[in-house]
């Protein structure tokens, strides 16, 4: 990680997250955790920061609770820890890749911070708290307008994270009488978007980031709830000022 011809150079840098197993040579599995929702994994994450990148994805490795997968764990993380203070490192170690013998010590490759939670999931810089990671959702990447399925409503917030609005976009197989309700991370009811009759197809909703009585939300993460007939779906938004 800290080699001349890889850490001192910009390098985009990407972790294929679009299945995932318990072990590397396992058969890949679904997640029951939000946001894939049984669900296989499909994602991709990208950063210029190393430790950042592979901070972010140990979070996400301790949703999947199973005892087997290595994140679990004890001292998993621990080069995490080295890298991000590889200049005074936990261990002691000189770390020094690009000579013989111990002549010039590797400063910090990266930032290494967990998230406040496992419902949020946001880091210091989404918080406004510090110049730490800023985790950004874009979802889904390629902004394919969803379509109704035999199996339920395909929904998605775009875009996300989002200033000042966000448009929530589904689709109908037959006209439903729909319900779109936004609340807080913590589950306190926000402001409804929605409650009325519509026809089959698809459509969009706009949220501009304000409670029910139209004053502005703090930044953060919020869920909105979608109810067409007898079916339901979701998702989270984060609002970024």
């Amino acid at each position: 990680m800290g080699h001349a011809n890889v850490g001192a150079k910009s390098v985009l840098l990407l972790v294929d997250g679009l299945y995932a197993g318990v072990h590397g040579t396992s058969s890949p599995k679904r997640w029951d955790c939000e946001p894939f929702n049984g669900d296989w994994t499909s994602s991709i994450f990208a950063s210029q920061d190393p430790v950042a990148l592979e901070s972010v994805c140990f979070d996400l490795l301790q949703l999947d609770d199973d005892y087997r997968q290595y994140p679990q764990m004890a001292g998993v993380d621990d080069f995490l820890h080295e890298a991000a203070l590889a200049g005074d490192p936990p261990s002691g170690t000189f770390y020094d890749p690009d000579h013989v013998g111990d002549v010039e010590r590797l400063v910090s490759l990266g930032v290494h911070e967990h998230w406040n939670n496992d419902t949020e999931r946001l880091y210091s810089r989404n918080l406004g708290t510090g110049d730490g990671i800023e985790l950004l959702r874009l979802d889904p990447a390629t902004g394919v307008e969803p379509a109704a399925t035999q199996q339920g409503l395909e929904t998605y917030a775009y875009p996300n994270p989002f200033n000042p609005q966000t448009t929530i976009r589904f689709a109908l197989l037959q006209a439903s009488h729909v319900e779109i309700a936004v609340f807080s991370a913590t589950g306190g009811y926000v402001t409804t978007l929605f409650n009325g009759t519509l026809p089959a197809g698809g459509h969009d909703v706009v949220w501009k980031g304000t409670d029910e009585a139209g004053q502005p939300v703090a930044s953060g993460a919020y869920f909105y709830r979608l109810s067409a007939g007898s079916k339901r779906a979701g998702g989270r938004m984060i609002l970024l000022k």
